[in-house]
């Protein structure tokens, strides 16, 4: 999956990627804002096979940290905030997902 977004940052880098109600985002921009994010999970210390969470409201970014997750070799346990602090906690535990990044 990587190789071929990479593959069409190459062919396409101006044309858009991702598109949110009002946002826009290019492919360039697209690349650079997951590369970012994965180079921050493994300054956090987070390394390649870990599982960590992901929760976070619906927008733009759900796509660009889930990329940028898999780029940096991440395994994302994805959530939805708004959930019940409890119910998080069972779900970071059951999945065994590191919750300290």
């Amino acid at each position: 999956m990587v190789e071929l977004f990479k593959e069409q940052v190459a062919k396409t880098p101006q044309n858009v990627a991702i598109e949110y109600q009002n946002i826009q985002l290019t492919y360039e921009t697209f690349d650079k804002l997951t590369n970012k994010f994965a180079n921050s999970l493994l300054n956090a210390g987070i390394r390649p096979g870990d599982k960590v969470p992901l929760i976070m409201k619906r927008s733009e970014k759900n796509v660009n940290c889930h990329l940028g997750s898999i780029k940096g070799g991440v395994c994302v346990c994805s959530s939805i905030s708004g959930i019940p602090r409890r119910t998080q906690t069972v779900y970071l535990k059951t999945n065994q997902c590191k919750s300290d990044c």
